[in-house]
């Protein structure tokens, strides 16, 4: 049985979603940490440290992933901060004109184009496309050397708030992604996610998708667009004030990056969202509990993607790991 449980906390205008993993004695907090009117500084510290409070009644410490300088800088005085990537940021007035001028981007939607491809909106409540969308992520993980990451995979379909745009080619659906709000006030952002399309989708579906999706949310009077992020970025730097970031961590942190690249491509999806031309980058962060070593912080984002234990994780991933080797590959080592 798995050591954690999932909770989706859904604000209530029903278009920002907070996710809270939890273990024995820690929960994982990704998405908007949300206050429902406009948030001040005070807003969201109020917020945090309300999360903080109600988790430490049941023994457990509280870590946040993915937040943004804005909040990193809401936590609690106690709380550490460690740089984890950026993510990049458009611009939806801007978007069309300068994707026509994008060679690459424009060749590849044309590619995807001649084949037949096109992007719809799919209603979230149909069975059929839902089912479809399932085997269409099910092929696309069974090409990655990581096990399902539950965190961002498992319940990505079913998270409150969310639009769901597909991709097909002649009346097949061969590609799909998320779109959701973070942020607040009149004009929040928006943040595709979950960009996934079968193995063998035509070159250029990816970029077609995007593409489309951006130029509607465009019509439809959005003004920013976000990739979600690109973890290990080099595109900006740590904005936080050094005292308050955990030198310990960023060590941690650049050894997954020297030795994880083989189980995750993080350049390859930094080089593939930069094709796109952000208009600027912004930095991420995990914070944590001053008092909490970073291995346990690392040990326990690592078990909430895993979606297991680590000892069940390592396995899995060893055996994920083992059937993405070709087979010539492996007669060749017997």
């Amino acid at each position: 049985m798995p050591s954690f449980s999932t909770t989706i906390a859904v604000s209530t205008d029903n278009k920002k979603a907070t996710v809270c993993s939890q273990t024995r004695t820690i929960t994982v907090v990704a998405g908007a940490v949300f206050a429902d009117l406009a948030p001040t500084q005070n807003d969201l510290a109020r917020e945090i440290s309300t999360i903080i409070s109600n988790e430490a009644l049941s023994g457990r410490k509280t870590c946040f992933f993915g937040m943004t300088e804005e909040l990193a800088r809401a936590c609690p005085p106690n709380y550490l901060h460690a740089y984890i990537g950026a993510e990049p940021r458009w611009n939806l007035a801007l978007w069309q004109e300068r994707q026509k001028r994008n060679k690459s981007i424009r060749n590849s939607c044309n590619a995807a184009l001649r084949l037949g491809c096109e992007v719809r909106e799919a209603l979230v409540f149909e069975e059929l496309v839902l089912q479809q969308c399932e085997h269409i992520r099910r092929q696309w993980l069974q090409t990655k050397r990581l096990p399902p990451l539950h965190f961002v995979a498992e319940t990505a379909l079913y998270l409150s708030g969310k639009r769901l745009f597909v991709v097909e080619c002649r009346g097949t659906i061969v590609g799909y992604a998320l779109v959701s709000e973070a942020g607040s006030g009149i004009q929040p952002m928006q943040q595709l996610e979950h960009f996934v399309r079968l193995p063998s989708a035509p070159h250029g579906t990816t970029e077609l998708l995007i593409c489309r999706i951006a130029e509607q949310l465009a019509s439809e009077g959005a003004s920013t667009l976000s990739l979600m992020l690109a973890p290990f970025s080099r595109k900006v730097q740590c904005t936080l004030p050094e005292g308050r970031c955990s030198a310990a961590m960023k060590r941690y942190l650049q050894a997954m990056e020297s030795f994880g690249g083989y189980w995750y491509n993080a350049k390859g999806l930094e080089h593939f969202k930069a094709k796109f031309q952000p208009d600027e980058w912004m930095p991420l962060y995990c914070s944590f509990p001053e008092d909490m070593p970073p291995v346990k912080v690392l040990c326990a984002f690592a078990e909430v993607f895993l979606g297991t234990s680590l000892a069940k994780g390592f396995l899995n991933t060893a055996r994920q790991t083992i059937l993405n080797i070709p087979i010539a590959s492996r007669r060749k080592n017997r």
